[in-house]
């Protein structure tokens, strides 16, 4: 139905990498919910690994450029509605349901579709850093990993008549100026001092990589392990190392 979120279910199997890849209007199928098979919780009557898988999905999402769109089987979809099925998603999950319920609210607000490629299917996978960090500062934890700003501000421009699209920024002199980007905020430390930090981490590189992935676990000191996910995003566009790098002829 249109304009509601998608539920992408990909039922196969595993096989063995594809020569060539399928077309994109023939790689998803939409289904009928009567023909879904029974929903699976993690053993122990939660879905923590649908939630995580949720929000990276989200956090790449949001990473895309506004007014992006995707192809699902027949169809192309606005990034910004599949974020909102993301976080409708995750709000059905919230309460662990029983699979039964989460089957019925799937059902009262999602489209179900098949992967068609049959014996031949792609897989693709997300990896996930794992940083050496502290949740104070101390000698050898020093970069600053934070959580969303307080200053930071977001404009959803549809509220202003445009038809998508949205601003991250921040107020200044009464009027909305972009915000910090990552030089400012770990070269010149626009936030030190403000509270801001989440963790420290000891290596800068591995936090620049775990704000790319958009997600991670930090080891802390006692060696216990805490997982940590994308929240926000300054506004500014990502320039990928290997495509700057490639550009340079290096």
């Amino acid at each position: 139905m249109k304009g509601r979120p998608l539920l992408l279910a990909l039922l196969c199997a595993a096989a063995p990498a594809l020569a060539q890849a399928p077309d994109a209007r023939e790689a998803l199928v939409p289904r009928a919910w009567e023909d879904a098979p029974p929903l699976l919780d993690d053993g122990e009557g939660g879905w923590a690994s649908l939630r995580t898988a949720a929000r990276r999905s989200l956090a790449y999402y949001e990473r895309l450029p506004a007014g992006t769109r995707l192809r699902f089987g027949p169809r192309t979809i606005r990034k910004k509605a599949l974020a909102a099925g993301l976080r409708r998603l995750l709000a059905d999950l919230a309460d662990d349901p029983s699979p039964e319920e989460l089957a019925a609210r799937l059902r009262a607000g999602f489209e179900l579709y098949e992967s068609a490629a049959g014996p031949r299917v792609l897989f693709t996978g997300y990896y996930e850093p794992v940083l050496e960090g502290s949740l104070v500062r101390r000698p050898g934890y020093e970069v600053p990993v934070y959580r969303v700003p307080d200053d930071l501000v977001r404009v959803d421009l549809g509220r202003f008549g445009k038809e998508r699209g949205g601003l991250v920024g921040r107020v200044e002199g009464g009027a909305l100026v972009p915000y910090w980007t990552r030089r400012e905020l770990w070269v010149e430390k626009k936030l030190s001092g403000r509270g801001q930090e989440l963790f420290w981490a000891k290596n800068r590189v591995d936090a620049f990589f775990v704000e790319v992935q958009g997600s991670g676990s930090v080891r802390l000191p006692d060696v216990t392990l805490r997982r940590f996910g994308y929240a926000g995003s300054n506004g500014h566009p990502y320039r990928s190392i290997g495509r700057l790098l490639l550009s340079e002829g290096r």
